[in-house]
This record gives C-alpha cells, structure tokens and sequence, in this order.
C-alpha cells in the first residue's frame, strides 16, 4: 500500500521526503529488489545470486538492498529506486541493468515485519534496525549480454556480498528451502510474470 501511492513512488522512480518521514516515523526500511530475466534454450530464466554474507550464506537470494539518500548540493535527497537497484547490481555483480517494464510501476511488492513478541517467522531475517521492511521488486535485463561474467564486488561491512549466480527455468526452479529470506516466494511470482511478457 506504502508504494502504491503516486506521493511515494513518483513517475520517475523518486521516493519522496515523505516517504522517509513515514519511514523514521513508524520504522519502516524501503529497498529495491532485482531478478535478472532472459530466453533460454527451454524457456525464460531467471538469475538468482548465492550469498556470501549475512544470515544466510551459501542461499539463494535476490539482488537488492536499502534505498537511502544521497548527499546533493548542501541536503541530503532521496536516493531513487532507479539509481538504488542500479547501485547495487553495480556494487554486488559489476552488471549494468535496466527493467523489464518501467520503475514506477514494480512488479512485485513484498513487506515483512517483525510480530508484536518480537520473534521472526521462519525464512525471514529483517534488518535488525527495522520494524517493517517494504520492498519494490522489478524484473530485470542485463544490459552488454546476459551471458557477461560477474564482478563481485565488496560490501560496506566486509567481503563480497555474492560469491556465485545461478539461472533457472521454472522446471530447474530449486526447492524453497535453498532460498534466503523467504525469496523463493518472489521467484514463483516473477515465473508467472515473466512468462506472460
């Protein structure tokens, strides 16, 4: 709902002031998710990333993270959906992206939150920091060749963030349990998505 709004996700991708101050107030952290899509031999395919960090290393898992602020001018300014999903595509895989359909309309939206006990459904590890995570999830191209191997690069707390990618048809889709952060949810929907392009 959160995302849904045009005075939170504007045309161009922006998430607006208001958005953050909606954020701080109740907790929320907004991030920005990508499945790398394309034509194979036996159908489409889509790209997950196996981590290398965090809670669930060695699982599968999207890529994609916080959407923040950047420093411009003598403020700080929303980051925009666009230019965070292109950030860390960039930081985590070295791969220039550009979404399947257009940023202000994601193709998946998925929220989580923590339960009034305080404990964590199974498959899902929010950020410690966060009381509810909202996230914009957009089907993606590979920009240059999605056949391109992968940088890996570094992330703010240490090591590379993703060690290996892998693609699957929904045939090859693996089991829920190999996916981090409850994922595999997001994978199922992007097939049926994806196949209807």
């Amino acid at each position: 709902e959160v995302l849904g709004r045009p005075d939170i996700l504007r045309q161009d991708g922006l998430l607006g002031p208001k958005a953050f101050a909606i954020a701080d107030l109740l907790g929320i952290r907004f991030c920005v998710d990508g499945v790398p899509v394309r034509r194979g031999p036996d159908g489409v395919e889509l790209m997950a990333i196996e981590r290398n960090t965090g809670p669930y290393a060695g699982k599968l898992c999207l890529v994609g993270g916080g959407v923040g602020r950047v420093w411009q001018g003598n403020s700080w300014v929303p980051e925009s959906v666009k230019l965070a999903l292109e950030r860390h595509f960039q930081t985590d895989l070295g791969y220039d992206i550009r979404p399947v359909g257009s940023w202000d309309q994601p193709d998946y939206l998925a929220q989580d939150m923590r339960p009034i006990d305080g404990e964590v459904r199974p498959g899902f590890m929010p950020n410690p920091n966060s009381r509810h995570l909202v996230a914009a999830r957009y089907l993606v191209e590979i920009v240059g060749g999605n056949k391109k191997a992968p940088v890996f690069g570094a992330t703010d707390i240490g090591g590379q963030e993703a060690s290996d990618v892998r693609w699957f048809n929904r045939g090859e889709m693996p089991d829920l349990s190999e996916f981090g952060y409850n994922h595999g949810v997001t994978y199922q929907h992007m097939f049926a998505k994806a196949e209807a392009l």
